[in-house]
């Protein structure tokens, strides 16, 4: 991909280095303006939730995302805050969907070959048709990764 042009350009930049590096991931902490829902298909991640109320004991900057790059080996010495933080952590299974209401704070960990789809959760007419977009990737994924025993034909469902 070309130098980014814009935020959004180099957002899908990070986003695809992200994905490129697969098991092993860690998704940094951050927020989402609007509501998101996370559909897992195949495979698990770890997710690690913070309530808006602890933003700043999650040192944001301003695009929404936390100074500390990992929350299970964080340094306390530079970020004492963070042990006042309440964390709420689970793990998604395939056919799990996890809401996340707008500005709470969540770190996602991959640790194993992993598919999900997500988006924002719009409002109004939007919301709807957003919504049976999202079922429809939804079980058209769990179709493709049930029937794939390849890890290959996984990996390549994951670049959709």
């Amino acid at each position: 991909m070309a130098t980014p042009k814009t935020k959004l350009d180099a957002y899908e930049k990070e986003l695809l280095a992200e994905y490129e590096r697969g098991v092993g991931l860690i998704n940094r902490c951050h927020s989402h303006i609007h509501s998101y829902l996370l559909h897992q298909v195949h495979g698990r991640k770890r997710v690690r939730l913070f309530s808006p109320a602890d933003s700043s004991r999650l040192y944001p900057n301003a695009e929404r995302r936390s100074a500390v790059a990992d929350f299970d080996r964080v340094d306390l010495s530079r970020f004492p805050r963070v042990a006042e933080a309440v964390a709420y952590e689970g793990v998604l299974a395939p056919g799990d969907v996890l809401f996340l209401p707008s500005y709470w704070w969540h770190e996602i960990r991959v640790d194993e070959l992993a598919v999900s789809i997500g988006f924002h959760a719009p409002c109004g007419a939007a919301r709807e048709t957003a919504t049976e977009l999202h079922e429809g990737i939804a079980r058209a994924l769990e179709q493709a990764a049930g029937s794939a025993s390849d890890p290959a034909i996984l990996a390549g469902i994951a670049e959709i």
